[in-house]
Formats: structure tokens, sequence, C-alpha cells
């Protein structure tokens, strides 16, 4: 069965082949497993937001007094060592707003952006989406060279005034 739309991005028809698909990619990368949340429109059952988590350990390690041995494991917590959000555009569900993408520093150069454009190209073609759109600061070479190489194209630079920032807006056309 195929996703409905009526503005929803997240669907248990796309979660679970979406996790059947990235899980293990992302277990062979070193990562503990992705995280796949639905975010709801305020007082409806659907959902117009999608955050995909890649999510890594961290032990607790504590010495024992006493003893010269190895430190002991003990528990630990997960946490993101990536994310990005999709969302659809307001008043045009053909169209999802990718935000808020990001690789902390410890886990960068490792191959976690292209995995994360895989997740994206993936989800667009699933959720049969017109186009994909992004925003990203001006001479942000790593995040450019990398929409370049999964087929985005730039738009033309825009100050925003708010911050004072030079912003390009990327589009991922999809057919």
């Amino acid at each position: 069965m195929s996703p409905t739309w009526e503005c929803a991005i997240a669907d248990p028809y796309v979660e679970a082949p979406f996790l059947a698909k990235f899980n293990p990619i992302a277990v062979a990368a070193g990562l503990r497993q992705i995280v796949f949340e639905g975010i709801p429109l305020v007082d409806k059952e659907k959902f117009n937001q999608i955050r995909i988590m890649l999510m890594d350990h961290h032990p607790r390690t504590e010495k024992i007094i006493g003893n010269d041995t190895e430190p002991t494991v003990f528990g630990g917590y997960n946490y993101s060592c990536a994310s990005f959000r999709l969302q659809s555009l307001p008043s045009c569900c053909g169209v999802l707003v990718s935000h808020d993408s990001y690789v902390v520093d410890a886990w960068r150069g490792k191959g976690l952006g292209n995995l994360m454009q895989d997740m994206k190209t993936w989800l667009g073609e699933t959720l049969k989406i017109g186009k994909m759109i992004a925003t990203v600061h001006q001479g942000n070479a790593a995040e450019e060279h990398l929409l370049r190489k999964y087929g985005w194209r730039p738009g033309e630079p825009f100050l925003n005034h708010r911050s004072g920032s030079t912003i390009i807006e990327w589009e991922k056309v999809f057919r």
C-alpha cells in the first residue's frame, strides 16, 4: 500500500520500509540506530514533519577505586550524532522543506552527509513529492558540494535582512 498524503509525510507505510532499508546501513557505519519521528499537525492525527536522528551510544565509565584495571562500563546514553527534518510546505504538500540538518564534529567526514542525502532522496521518491527545498548560508562549501553531488540546484543568493547572512535556496526536483 502506498502512503496517503493529505499533507501528511509521516506514515507507517513509509517508516517501516525506511528503517528496514537504512538501519542496517547505519549500523554498518558504526551507528547504534536510526530514530524516525513523525511530528503531528496541531490537533490532527496526520503528520506534517519527519525528524530523522542517527544515534550513537556513549558508555558511562567509572574507574573503580583501588582497582588498577580498565574502567568499568555502566550503561551509558544514546545521543544524536546527525539529524535532519523534512516538513511539508504550508499550503503545498508536494513540496518538502529540508531543514535543521547537521552532523556533530566527531562524526564529520565519515559519510553521514551522504547517508542523509540518500535518505532524503528515498523519502522524496517514496512520498511522490514534486520538489524538496533547503536554504544554505553562502560559503558553506561542504554542504554546497554535497547538495550538488545529489542533484540539487542552487538559486540566486539573497540577503536575509533579519540575520545579515547571504543565503542560497537550493532545490531538488523529483520526476
